[in-house]
């Protein structure tokens, strides 16, 4: 039985599209089977680390931030590890800095008003105000307090 050119070419159609509909479907297929593998991956590639040995218990706070919130947190990192026996990050920031140019400035020039004897003891680490990561750290040697971006 010979078919007619029509039909064979809407037979031709319906066995691509049934080749197609079996390739989507493996797809979601795997995935759906990887997802939490590939959402890992993704929350890895979103917010990556500062240092693999980052302390778990860091507070990990969102933003924007102002120098005005950075010189808090830094307060607050030298009050709580005054009188540690460890280094340890105090706080991990995720946001934008206002004022990324003159950041630096503002904060000293705020500390030094409010807290004379934390602003001397302020190390800033290559830190780049025009990112969007940042770590407070305590370190015992010198009794200082880094920023790291």
């Amino acid at each position: 039985m010979k078919l007619s050119r029509k039909a064979q070419m809407s037979l031709e159609y319906i066995a691509k599209l049934v080749i197609i509909l079996v390739v989507v479907s493996v797809v979601i297929g795997m995935i759906y089977s990887f997802r939490k593998d590939i959402m890992k991956q993704w929350d890895t590639i979103a917010s990556p680390n500062l240092d693999e040995d980052i302390d778990t218990n860091a507070a990990f706070i969102e933003g924007p931030f102002n120098a005005d919130d950075f010189a808090h947190f830094i307060e607050l990192c030298w009050v709580e590890t005054r009188d540690a026996e460890d280094e340890r990050v105090c706080f991990v920031l995720k946001g934008i800095v206002a004022n990324p140019g003159t950041a630096q400035n503002d904060i000293n020039a705020i500390l030094l008003a409010d807290y004379p004897e934390i602003a001397a003891s302020v190390d800033y680490m290559d830190v780049n105000f025009a990112d969007d990561l940042f770590s407070i750290n305590y370190e015992i040697d010198g009794n200082k307090i880094h920023i790291k971006s």
